[in-house]
């Protein structure tokens, strides 16, 4: 089985809706934490993290099948049409593997 890796960086208030849509879909689960960042038409300075703007960064791991499938989820979900929407990326893993059970993942608990 081949797996991709799915990452986002969104906008905050994007959460809940973008998490439905991933229910939705059969996102088992992923996993999310706040950043700091700037990017297009942003004037900022890397000492002042008051300047930075704050998003959300997700990663899902799951099927190379499905990967295109869960992009296009986040993609039109969190689109609000503005500078400052984010970006969603897709990476090829080589494995993945269950630490309670020391043994690669299965496709069921990806």
């Amino acid at each position: 089985m081949k797996y991709k890796k799915v990452s986002a960086i969104i906008r905050t208030h994007k959460l809940g809706e973008v998490e439905s849509r991933l229910k939705a879909i059969g996102v088992k689960g992923m996993t999310m934490c706040q950043v700091l960042g700037f990017g297009e038409e942003t004037e900022t300075d890397f000492f002042n993290p008051n300047k930075l703007e704050r998003h959300l960064k997700l990663e899902i791991w799951t099927t190379e099948e499905k990967a295109q499938q869960v992009a296009n989820a986040i993609i039109e979900t969190a689109h609000v049409g503005i500078v400052g929407d984010g970006l969603v990326s897709i990476a090829p893993v080589d494995e993945i593997f269950g630490i309670r059970t020391k043994q690669p993942a299965t496709e069921a608990q990806v």
